[in-house]
């Protein structure tokens, strides 16, 4: 047996050094990974003093993460596909959809430099479904500035006044059951807004949705000019058939099940929103997905601000059970 890379003596801040492991930390269900706390820890904190203070099986996350430490250097020494797309959610509405040179970065929200590198392309267009603070974080927005190069930015017209300090030729203002064609460093894409609001979920402070229609906030569409193969991460995943490549892409946002969601067609893959309280509970996702149909389902907005991963399985074992 080859020694092993990981060991229990492994601090968090040397594993999220590591290619990939902060999502397979998160796969695995450490929760320190997403805590604000272990940003000033995790220089001392070893795996093994992590795993017994959350009753974890040390053994089986060290065998689990030396099999993806392996799989992702062999991996790396293969030659990227240029025609294929790596598609991952990240956690809560995160999402990075990534080409040969250029990555879309979809509501990004506490991140962190090692995942930021981990995406191949250096160029990325920011992608943003409306401005509440996990879905539109300054903080990160200034992270991936940092590390990458941005290109773009796609966003509601009504967010017009907090995207300021971007390049106004850059940036898509958009408004929703519309169509635009964007070219961000050579690629092809069409975007279709799709209305995202609640007309269930209401806050009781304010008697009004947490996500009113008349703020004009969108989910969207992606379609890319060509079919491409490609390559699917998250934890939960529910699926109505298999596919071999994919050519659109649908991303919720934060919304109810909604008359406008009804009308789409031919979608590939959804992003749907499971975690209730603000946006569609599993239930009501599971309507989305079988009125939409996809082939594949990916649940989000969960684990992080609420809802639970115990959402996401219910979404994806009701969808396994129609």
């Amino acid at each position: 047996m080859s020694k092993r890379k990981i060991t229990k003596d492994t601090t968090i801040l040397e594993l999220f050094k590591m290619p990939n492991m902060y999502k397979k930390l998160m796969e695995l269900g450490v929760p320190c990974v997403v805590c604000p706390i272990v940003g000033y820890e995790q220089a001392f904190l070893t795996l093994e003093m992590v795993t017994r203070a959350y009753g974890l099986d040390l053994d089986r996350i060290l065998d689990e993460l030396n099999k993806a430490l392996d799989e992702s250097s062999d991996e790396a020494k293969k030659e990227y596909n240029k025609n294929m797309v790596r598609i991952t959610h990240v956690h809560h509405a995160t999402i990075f959809i990534e080409f040969d040179r250029l990555a879309l970065v979809i509501d990004p929200f506490r991140l962190n430099k090692e995942i930021i590198e981990s995406m191949k392309p250096e160029e990325v267009v920011l992608f943003f479904t409306h401005p509440h603070f996990d879905h539109f974080s300054k903080e990160d927005i200034a992270l991936v500035t940092e590390k990458k190069k941005i290109i773009g930015v796609v966003a509601p017209y009504t967010m017009k006044d907090d995207l300021s300090g971007f390049n106004d030729s850059n940036t898509l203002l958009v408004e929703p059951e519309e169509e635009y064609t964007y070219t961000p460093g050579g690629i092809s894409i069409n975007i279709e807004t799709v209305r995202a609001y609640n007309v269930n979920k209401i806050n009781p402070e304010t008697g009004k949705p947490y996500h009113p229609k008349e703020n004009r906030w969108v989910g969207y569409v992606l379609r890319f000019s060509t079919p491409l193969e490609y390559s699917l991460e998250s934890k939960f995943v529910a699926k109505k058939e298999d596919i071999d490549k994919v050519q659109s892409i649908y991303i919720a946002g934060d919304t109810d099940f909604i008359p406008e969601i009804q009308g789409l067609k031919d979608i590939d893959i959804a992003f749907l929103p499971v975690s209730g309280t603000y946006v569609m509970t599993h239930e009501e996702a599971k309507e989305a997905f079988l009125t939409i149909s996809p082939s594949i389902s990916v649940p989000i907005h969960y684990g992080v601000i609420v809802g639970s991963e115990e959402d996401a399985k219910a979404f994806v074992n009701s969808v396994k059970s129609t």
